[in-house]
């Protein structure tokens, strides 16, 4: 592969392209060096499913690999195409348009983003709603938006809603499956949500629908892989999907790391631990920091010790001596 000298910048290959700037201006080459797309964008994606999305006069339009403009370069933004309909933003709103049939969900909406189910999740007049992939309205705009993920995204076909300022769950069609009485719910996994009344937590089984009576957590996160972080009395432990406590609550903090391998503090210490209880790395490193959500680093007075997450084990341990 040879470049010619004449780019200041060259991006990695996607789809066999790169975007390449000549005279401050992207265009696009490919593995050969030879220009395949001439230089005129200010900005210049990566080529994903054959499409690209760049930017031209400060607005953003959508290519092919051959350079033609499949969404001319009129909006303010757009995202990546799914199922060849794609999120864009045109004087201040937001819409939907399909690269087949032009506009499919009219551009009238303060927020739309895209859910894994083929709905999306839209908001009017401070409700939100959600609109299919036909542009129809599937579930009325009943419901207050927020910052929170878990209530524009939905797991095993469940989204949480806010509604008058209480949350609840609705399935795809809108059937109310845990009723508005919450002051929060935690993301929904494996159909269980932790949810709050005043100051204190418990878990709804979804499938179940069985609305707890005893509140008994200060503080309890969502389930990843059968297990989830609870607080009693100041010290946190873990609980299966029984509910069973599997590590009694006995540490100052608990931090879910990956493949459940937690973090765990006692007093100024930490050390690594896994659900069965089993020490990983003795409590008694001073901190610790984490890489590509995968890789621990603990260290002590010059000494360092690095843990992968995924072979449980110990990669290099590094003394101060």
């Amino acid at each position: 592969m040879i470049i010619p000298l004449k780019y200041t910048e060259l991006s990695d290959f996607s789809e066999g392209l790169a975007a390449a700037t000549e005279n401050d201006l992207f265009g696009y080459i490919d593995r050969d060096g030879m220009q395949i797309i001439n230089p005129q964008f200010d900005i210049a994606g990566d080529f994903a499913d054959g499409f690209a999305i760049c930017q031209k006069d400060e607005n953003f339009g959508l290519i092919d690999q051959a350079g033609n403009e499949l969404l001319p370069f009129i909006y303010q933004d757009i995202t990546p195409p799914a199922n060849r309909l794609l999120v864009v933003k045109k004087d201040d709103s937001y819409g939907v348009v399909s690269l087949d049939s032009g506009i499919v969900i009219p551009f009238e909406f303060s927020m739309i983003k895209k859910t894994s189910i083929n709905l999306f999740a839209c908001v009017k007049n401070g409700k939100l709603g959600f609109i299919n992939a036909s542009g129809e309205i599937q579930i009325p705009f009943y419901y207050l938006p927020g910052s929170k993920s878990e209530l524009y995204e939905f797991t095993d076909g469940f989204v949480v809603v806010n509604f008058n300022g209480k949350y609840g769950v609705i399935d795809s069609i809108g059937r109310k499956i845990i009723p508005f009485r919450f002051d929060e719910i935690t993301e929904i996994s494996s159909g269980k949500a932790a949810v709050r009344k005043g100051s204190k937590w418990a878990f709804i089984d979804l499938h179940d629908r069985i609305i707890p009576v005893k509140f008994n957590y200060n503080k309890a996160f969502a389930f990843h892989k059968g297990f989830a972080i609870v607080e009693i009395k100041s010290k946190w432990g873990v609980i299966d999907e029984k509910g069973m406590l599997v590590i009694s609550p006995q540490y100052d903090e608990l931090k879910l790391i990956a493949n459940n391998v937690f973090v765990a503090r006692r007093d100024s210490l930490y050390g690594l631990i896994d659900p069965n209880h089993n020490v990983l790395v003795p409590v008694e490193y001073e901190k610790y920091t984490v890489y590509e959500n995968e890789f621990v680093l603990l260290m002590k007075a010059g000494d360092r010790l690095w843990y992968n997450t995924r072979s449980f084990d110990v990669i290099r341990k590094e003394s101060a001596e």
